[in-house]
Parts: C-alpha cells; sequence; structure tokens
C-alpha cells in the first residue's frame, strides 16, 4: 500500500507485518516516561505524543530504530513539560507567601522528581535497566561521554538532596 494512503496502525509497522510492534515496545517506553515526567503530567501523555510525532513524521521509513526514536522524543517531551512546570510553580511561589510548613517525611521520590528529566533517563536506563552507555547515549540523543557526564550530575544531585535531608 503507499505510504500516503497508509493508515496509522500500518504506518506503525517499521519492521514488517507484526501486529505486536508496539505492544512489545510499550512497557520501556512507559517505563521511560514514568521516570522522565514532571510530576504532573500522566505518563501515558508522553508515550501517546511520541508516537504522534513519530505517526507524522512524512517518512518513518527513514528512522532507523522506532524504539530510539520513541524514547528520545519522550525524553524531550519531558524536558519540555518540565521547563513548562518550573514556569507555573515560580509563577505560583510570586502569588503567594510561602507555605512555611514542612513535610516531616520527604520522599526519595520528589528528590528524584528534583534531577532533570535527561539525567533521570539516564539513570533509570543505565542502573534500572542495565543498559551500557553507548545504547543509552542513543536513546537519549546524545554521545556515549554525555549520557556518562548526565548520570554522573545526576548521581550527584541525588546524593546532595539526601545528604541535605540527613543534616535537617
Amino acid at each position: 500500500m503507499d505510504e500516503m494512503h497508509a493508515t496509522p496502525a500500518e504506518r506503525l509497522r517499521p519492521h514488517g507485518p507484526d501486529d505486536g510492534w508496539f505492544d512489545g515496545v510499550y512497557p520501556h517506553l512507559h517505563r521511560v516516561a514514568c521516570v522522565a515526567a514532571p510530576p504532573d503530567v500522566d505518563p501515558d501523555d508522553l508515550v501517546q505524543d511520541a508516537l504522534v510525532n513519530y505517526l507524522q513524521l512524512d517518512n518513518p521509513d527513514t528512522i532507523r530504530s522506532p524504539r530510539a526514536f520513541l524514547t528520545t522524543a519522550i525524553v524531550h517531551l519531558a524536558s519540555n513539560e518540565r521547563r513548562s512546570w518550573s514556569r507555573r510553580r515560580s509563577a505560583v511561589a510570586r502569588l503567594g507567601p510561602p507555605d512555611n510548613s514542612r513535610n516531616q517525611f520527604p520522599s526519595d521520590l520528589a528528590d528524584l522528581l528534583g534531577v532533570p528529566p535527561r539525567e533521570r533517563a539516564v539513570l533509570y536506563l543505565h542502573h534500572v535497566d542495565g543498559l551500557p552507555y553507548d545504547e543509552v547515549a542513543e536513546l537519549v540523543g546524545c554521545t556515549p561521554a554525555a549520557a556518562r557526564k548526565a548520570a554522573e550530575r545526576g548521581r550527584s544531585r541525588l546524593a546532595t538532596a539526601l545528604a541535605e535531608e540527613g543534616n535537617q
């Protein structure tokens, strides 16, 4: 069938007529979205937006690895959402006096959410999924050296946040 007249489902099959392709890659994409997404963004929304970006490509056959494309798109979308979230939080903070109440039982998840999305994604892909930095770099859209540096910065931010919690 001509690419121009293909349905979105047909365009999603980059490697032939395997109807389960997206079902197989979805758990990975969802995990990456969960790690990279700001707290007020549904990870499934990031996966869906990345999929829409893929389906809107003029020629998706030029994408060597749709999984890598979708993973990279999710990280970029999460970064965009994080910037929007940060701007909204700043605007709310300017509206009223700061809340002086403090959570007596802070969560490590809050510390993890304080790490920028790309660094969170690199940490997750390397330390949880066990991928080597070469593969992480390809998925996140950077060089292996930049992926190593992002992981180093992320670990450093987490260590600093956890040390500050211990001192309070």
